[in-house]
C-alpha cells in the first residue's frame, strides 16, 4: 500500500479509483483479490468514509497529478 497510496490528512480517494488499482495490483502479482464489499469494510474501519470514497487515503499518482494541475 505504501508504494501506491498516500496516507495523509486532507487527501481523498474515490472507492472506484482505489478498488480498480487494487484489482490491477492483485492481477499483476497473481493474487486473488478480496471481494469489493470486504475491501470497502476494511477501508471504512481505517479511514473516514465520505460519499463514494475515503478521507486520508488516495492513490499517489492521483495526488501527484492534482498537484501538477493546480500549479
Amino acid at each position: 500500500m505504501a508504494a501506491r497510496c498516500l496516507r495523509q490528512r486532507g487527501t481523498w480517494g474515490s472507492e472506484k479509483s482505489l478498488w480498480c488499482d487494487y484489482v490491477g495490483w492483485s492481477q499483476q502479482h497473481k493474487l486473488s483479490a478480496i471481494r469489493r464489499e470486504l475491501f470497502s469494510k476494511v477501508l471504512d474501519q481505517l479511514f473516514g468514509r465520505d460519499m463514494d470514497g475515503w478521507w486520508g487515503i488516495a492513490l499517489a499518482v492521483d495526488v501527484a497529478a492534482a498537484r501538477s494541475y493546480i500549479m
